[in-house]
């Protein structure tokens, strides 16, 4: 991936930040400024009172830049969601065509070209409704292409660009064109292995666009975040254009950032006495409501966290590695205020927590000491009616 110098937006210096930090306290700052001293990242702050002070980034969980989320548009027929193999996503507008991969125009990001082996999928956000809700993991032995239409075609991707997606279709034997207007999604084969996250610290950042990008902070100051992804390549972000840092291999463990060591899920959208073809409509996400979109709790976004549908059974293997267990259960805003649902919290086989929520009841607050225990039980069932039991797990984390 190559990173651009040029900026399509001035930068300015990061204000208004607020710092998350492992004991769970909270720090409203003026200015903070990351830089890398003794071989290690040190994130410097001025609060709002104008004290000064310093953290190492292992005790940080996560820095909120004031400049928020950008506001929701009607997305244009060339804008794309970009997922790497790394499980990364870029989003932005398709550039011109190559044969090498996909140059994305972003503000955030410049106008880098991703190799098509880096790159697991492409998601058109102007047609994510034609999408079908059981989508493709990835190309096995061809690239995948879904159109507006519903069609699905396989094949040899050649390019994609503004001008359209052209492939080699595997069934027809001859170059088709289609339009990024009718294009939903496309699916790669997977060419190269991803490159594995770094041992030591580093971090998530998340730009305002909803791009999410894994990699090594090299500094933040003077309005500009340098940031090493996990190819090697260097972004220089503006700091206006940030929306959120995760610290990564601190204290902190983000329960969405690992996987759950057994999965037990029964979430059909009709319900039934029997379980049906559809009782995995709705499997868990990471970071997204079971639904597919931001995790809300009541008007609260939180950017981590697990998206469930009742009933769900998440289990995590701690290896009597951490201290606390923190998260905010709630009904997800898609549930509308309707539904009801009972969350559970299991530790060594023994219920440590019990919930009760319905209809528009508000999210509630864990905090529990895990000390020594082996492995965490995240359990979400039925509590009595209703369809919209849409249920999530916010900011789901462990502490060491």
């Amino acid at each position: 991936m190559r990173a651009s110098l040029l900026c399509l937006i001035a930068a300015v210096a990061p204000e208004n930040a607020t710092i998350t930090t492992a004991a769970n306290t909270q720090i409203n700052t003026r200015e903070i400024t990351l830089t890398m001293e003794g071989g290690g990242l040190l994130v410097k702050y001025t609060d709002t009172a104008g004290r000064s002070g310093m953290l190492q980034a292992a005790e940080v969980v996560e820095i909120a830049l004031g400049s928020g989320h950008a506001v929701p548009t009607r997305p244009a027929p060339e804008e794309v969601e970009i997922l790497l193999a790394t499980g990364d996503l870029l989003a932005g507008r398709l550039g011109t065509p190559s044969e090498e991969g996909v140059r994305l125009l972003s503000p955030a990001y410049g106008d880098p070209l991703i190799k098509f082996g880096q790159i697991r999928a492409l998601l058109f956000p102007a047609n994510k409704a034609f999408l079908p809700l059981n989508l493709p993991g990835k190309g096995a032995t061809a690239d995948i292409v879904l159109t507006q239409a519903g069609d699905r075609a396989e094949g040899t991707i050649l390019s994609i660009s503004k001008a359209g997606v052209v492939y080699k279709s595997k069934r027809l034997d001859t170059e088709v064109s289609l339009p990024v207007e009718k294009t939903a999604g496309v699916w790669l084969i997977e060419t190269e292995a991803p490159p594995k996250e770094p041992s030591g610290i580093h971090a998530t950042v998340v730009t305002t666009d909803g791009s999410s990008m894994r990699g090594e902070i090299q500094s933040l100051q003077e309005g500009v975040l340098s940031l090493k992804d996990l190819y090697g390549a260097v972004h220089k972000i503006p700091a206006n254009l940030l929306s959120a840092i995760f610290m990564k291999n601190g204290r902190v463990v983000y329960l969405s950032d690992i996987s759950p060591t057994e999965v037990d899920e029964e979430a059909n959208f009709i319900r039934g006495p029997k379980k049906s073809s559809s009782d995995l409509d709705f499997p868990f996400q990471r970071d997204r409501s079971a639904r597919g979109t931001k995790i809300l709790l009541a008007g609260v976004e939180h950017r981590k966290g697990l998206g469930v549908r009742a009933r769900s059974s998440l289990t995590y293997s701690l290896g009597g590695g951490f201290k606390r267990f923190q998260s905010t259960v709630g009904l997800d805003a898609v549930s509308a205020g309707l539904g009801a649902i009972l969350a559970e919290v299991w530790v060594d086989g023994t219920k440590s927590k019990e919930i009760t929520l319905k209809g528009n009841d508000g999210p509630q607050a864990i905090d529990l000491d895990v000390t020594g225990v082996k492995e965490l039980r995240l359990v979400v069932t039925w509590a009595g009616y209703g369809q919209s039991d849409f249920t999530d797990w916010g900011s789901a984390r462990l502490i060491r």
